[in-house]
């Protein structure tokens, strides 16, 4: 297996419910250098969202996002989700009434840039768990969505 050289991310697990909190791993970069990552997405309705967090890099030019505090940024604090939950909408707003699919898929995307380089990942948040079905019931004025289970073996 080829060593890596020059920067990069390694978000894990890269596809996973959206309870399941990432392992972001930062590395290649210079020892104390400020390495700055954002977070990106487009919602299936057209909107964009970004959060922004800076690290100073350790003295391997690592950081673990999972241990480290942001010196700068959209949240404070060690937070291994940070960078999801402080993302906030750019752009204008949409029209009330938008159509969203709520069930699905959203494909995070993560840049990380320093003096020294950039490196680029991305990593997919389900809301439905592998197996699960989801029925939507519209029956006399009752709407509701009806998430199944697998069955057990």
């Amino acid at each position: 297996m080829p060593t890596q050289t020059g920067p990069g991310i390694v978000a894990e697990p890269y596809a996973a419910t959206i309870d399941v909190a990432r392992r972001i791993f930062i590395r290649g970069f210079a020892p104390g250098e400020r390495v700055t990552v954002t977070a990106t997405l487009r919602q299936n309705d057209a909107s964009r969202w970004r959060s922004e967090a800076s690290f100073v890099a350790d003295t391997d030019g690592a950081v673990d996002i999972a241990t480290a505090a942001p010196v700068g940024g959209t949240y404070e604090g060690v937070a291994p989700m940070g960078l999801v939950w402080s993302m906030r909408q750019t752009g204008e707003p949409l029209p009330p009434g938008t159509p969203f699919d709520q069930l699905a898929v959203q494909t995070v995307h993560l840049a990380a840039s320093a003096p020294s380089g950039t490196a680029h990942a991305s990593f997919e948040q389900h809301f439905v768990a592998p197996g699960v079905t989801v029925q939507p019931i519209r029956d006399n004025g009752l709407v509701a969505t009806l998430f199944t289970a697998p069955a057990a073996d």
